[in-house]
């Protein structure tokens, strides 16, 4: 038992647990819209008639232990946020993919999708 404490003081002092590792990391998103949004987790959804742009984040990550790439081009790497066009009765999945620094000894993977449905 003394062991499983030794390890987990040393995960925490090294910062590889708690609230800024990948352990505790997740995937959120929104679909900007004129009301109010904000980032919900693994997946969000939204009504309208125009295009629009979903945001993607990854949140609870200490940048300074990885390197963060998008399954969208378009996404800036190592950035926490990723912006992607949406249009009505479109949904659109982003994954990212994060990599321990400064080599790339071992990857997690975060999805979340965006549903926005169209009306007429």
């Amino acid at each position: 038992m003394k062991h499983i404490h030794l390890v987990v003081v040393l995960l925490m002092l090294t910062g590889l647990a708690g609230a800024g590792s990948a352990q505790a990391t997740n995937m959120a998103c929104y679909i900007d819209t004129p009301a109010y949004d904000h980032f919900n987790p693994n997946a969000c959804f939204a009504v309208g008639t125009s295009s629009s742009v979903a945001v993607f984040k990854v949140q609870n990550v200490n940048t300074s232990l990885f390197d963060i790439y998008w399954s969208e081009p378009s996404c800036t790497t190592n950035s926490t946020t990723c912006i992607v066009s949406i249009s009505p009765g479109q949904s659109k999945t982003v994954t990212a993919y994060l990599y321990f620094r400064p080599e790339p000894e071992g990857a997690f993977t975060y999805s979340a999708t965006a549903y926005y449905e169209g009306y007429w």
